[in-house]
């Protein structure tokens, strides 16, 4: 029986008569609703939120919630679309005014919107959307280096090889922009495209490197809890 109880009272929240038949939309009461109109005509404006200027091109589509009809129109260089509710709508019927266009948030109007007997005109403040940077796979195959080619001419760095022709990429940023050039021209040569470089490395308290920035970093994982970055060249 309690069951029961509780199972009724949530029909009624969702507005069902018997339990699983949802109830169709209902129209604003005391409106006649019984009187049919020929068509309807939601005269819309929209603009910037931030700078008013008007918006062409977005999407403002009407929907009837009891018929569920949709009526579409664009906005025009003044920010302007009207959208004529055509067919069978009748006074008092629900409706749901949405306003779409890239770079903006969505905006709806739903709340007490109804059809009425004469045309209605809204002015609607579209908001940016805050800045999403483009989405980049990050690849899926390496090719590089670590510990084997050889650029003659390279000075000593610390921690380098005994040779100081012998390139380790993890010290890379601690070489000259010019003798960086002269390694990546080494590396190109041979196809090796990505560099690992090791920000435990680099991040040193012993030395100042002159930092370069590459490419598409990505960040990675490497022994004995290091981390490690692999760099397109």
């Amino acid at each position: 029986m309690r069951a029961e109880v509780r199972e009724q009272l949530a029909a009624d929240e969702l507005g069902v008569g018997q339990a699983g038949d949802r109830a169709r939309p209902h129209r604003i009461p005391n409106l006649h609703d019984s009187v049919g109109v020929e068509s309807m005509t939601f005269k819309v404006t929209v603009n910037d939120s931030i700078t008013g200027q008007p918006i062409q091109g977005a999407l403002v589509g009407a929907n009837d919630e009891i018929t569920g009809q949709s009526f579409l129109r664009s906005t025009d260089g003044e920010g302007y679309a009207d959208v004529a509710m055509l067919g069978t709508v009748h006074v008092g019927d629900r409706v749901t005014l949405f306003v779409l266009k890239d770079g903006y948030q969505q905006h709806v109007e739903g709340d007490a919107l109804v059809v009425t007997p004469g045309d209605q005109t809204l002015a609607i403040a579209l908001a940016p959307r805050s800045f999403e940077p483009p989405f980049h796979a990050a690849p899926r195959v390496w090719k590089g280096n670590l510990c084997g080619v050889r650029v003659l001419g390279l000075p000593p760095v610390l921690g380098g090889a005994a040779d100081p022709s012998l390139v380790l990429s993890w010290f890379y940023d601690r070489y000259r922009p010019d003798d960086r050039a002269r390694i990546r021209a080494a590396w190109k040569m041979r196809g090796y495209l990505d560099v690992a470089l090791s920000v435990c490395t680099s991040s040193s308290p012993n030395w100042s490197p002159q930092r370069q920035s590459l490419a598409s970093v990505s960040a990675g994982s490497c022994p004995s809890g290091s981390a490690r970055r692999r760099s397109r060249t």
